[in-house]
């Protein structure tokens, strides 16, 4: 990737992490509809679906972080795992990905626990 391609995806990258963390800012606060019964139930309710978010949000965060710092090293577009490159189309689909696609099949087939704790 050029340099240039790889500036702009950086400040690509930042400008999604600041839109993350201000989705997270909102997602965090525990709604507070009234002090009845039924304000309850339905703050615990929307409380208990803005967790998945939250945590979705948390990762995706995360994932982008970790690409910036990459970038940031010269070693983003490198596989983790075998140090080869990542294919360019899948960076485009991709943006975050850190390994290749052999890579993530073969982690996929080992650890398909790891998959699914990944995905809670």
């Amino acid at each position: 990737m050029e340099q240039n391609d790889l500036a702009q995806l950086a400040e690509d990258i930042k400008k999604k992490i600041e839109q993350t963390e201000k989705l997270l800012a909102k997602v965090k606060k525990f709604p507070d509809y009234g002090i009845s019964e039924d304000d309850n139930i339905l703050e615990i309710e929307e409380y208990n679906e803005s967790l998945g978010l939250q945590k979705n949000l948390l990762r995706g965060r995360k994932e982008l972080k970790r690409a910036l710092k990459a970038i940031k090293r010269n070693r983003y577009g490198t596989c983790e795992s075998c140090r080869t490159s990542i294919n360019p189309e899948r960076l485009k689909i991709y943006p975050t990905a850190t390994l290749c696609v052999k890579c993530k099949s073969v982690q996929a087939k080992r650890k398909p626990w790891l998959q699914m704790l990944w995905h809670r």
